[in-house]
């Protein structure tokens, strides 16, 4: 869900401020699990806590994209999308 704003968003206020919010609403959406007091409480938390990542995982491959040389993006890409084994 926060992927799909995430490159536009970007591209409009920067890359920095739209890490800096993601972190916001994860740091936001940890307090909301921490005291969270009924399922409706979790069920928000766990909405936050995707929109977070989906704003985050998008954002953070196009600023590495955008920092690393062409001729060295294929050695980057694990940084952003580390394989699950």
């Amino acid at each position: 869900m926060g992927a799909l704003p995430a490159g536009r968003l970007s591209d409009q206020v920067g890359r920095t401020r739209v890490l800096l919010g993601a972190l916001a609403i994860a740091v936001t959406s940890t307090l909301v699990f921490v005291f969270a007091t009924g399922v409706g409480m979790l069920l928000l938390a766990r909405l936050l806590s995707g929109l977070a990542a989906g704003l985050t995982q998008g954002t953070a491959t196009a600023a590495l994209a955008e920092l690393e040389p062409s001729g060295n993006l294929r050695r980057a890409a694990p940084v952003a999308r580390p394989s699950r084994s």
